[in-house]
């Protein structure tokens, strides 16, 4: 499957493996590991896709929310930046995919509750 991802003026495209799932942890299983799926909210799906990505106002940082769950993503749907038209759709993602691709193009991951509050911000090399 293959993405596009638009943030501050960066337009990047990416391929990777993705699964839709209905919950995949449970309580005690909390970690970011690499085979681990978390959530990501996809800007028009099955036409032009693309990884949703936002910018910090006051630090400029580009980053990509990301969630434990497809219930924080639809949460967390009406809270991003979004341009006129778009169709939010949540997904899952492997976080070594994710992890890859934020590193490779100086993206950060930012781990967001079902509020909107950054519970984790996570550079990856």
């Amino acid at each position: 499957m293959s993405f596009e991802v638009s943030a501050g003026g960066k337009h990047l495209e990416f391929s990777f493996k993705m699964k839709v799932l209905d919950k995949w942890r449970s309580d005690n299983d909390m970690e970011l590991k690499d085979d681990k799926w978390i959530w990501v909210v996809i800007d028009n799906p099955e036409k032009n896709e693309k990884i949703v990505g936002q910018q910090e106002e006051k630090s400029k940082i580009q980053f990509i929310p990301a969630y434990q769950s497809k219930e924080e993503a639809l949460q967390c749907m009406n809270l991003l930046a979004r341009h006129p038209g778009s169709v939010y759709e949540a997904q899952a993602i492997l976080y070594e995919d994710l992890a890859r691709y934020a590193a490779d193009n100086g993206f950060m991951i930012f781990m967001l509750d079902g509020f909107g509050t950054v519970t984790e911000k996570i550079k990856v090399a």
